[in-house]
């Protein structure tokens, strides 16, 4: 957990520098604005992959009524019925 919490406090020193760093080629407010842009299409990129994965294993999502008649025929077949 608490490597979890460095490596945020990291991420933030990396875009730190990569702005410093742009800054000496641009103004800071673009090189502000280039490192914001970067973080934002970061940011789409995981919320698609997220969206993707949610769809995905919306179908494969098992089905409870087939489930409570699987188990009610098993019970049934124990049973000897």
């Amino acid at each position: 957990m608490v490597a979890a919490v460095f490596a945020l406090y990291l991420l933030g020193w990396v875009f730190h520098t990569i702005e410093v760093a742009l800054e000496l080629v641009v103004p800071a407010w673009a090189a502000s604005l280039i490192v914001v842009g970067i973080i934002l299409l970061i940011v789409l990129i995981l919320a698609l992959v997220g969206a993707s994965s949610l769809k995905s294993a919306q179908a494969h999502r098992p089905d409870p009524a087939a489930s409570v008649a699987a188990t009610k025929e098993a019970i049934e077949k124990g049973l000897g019925k």
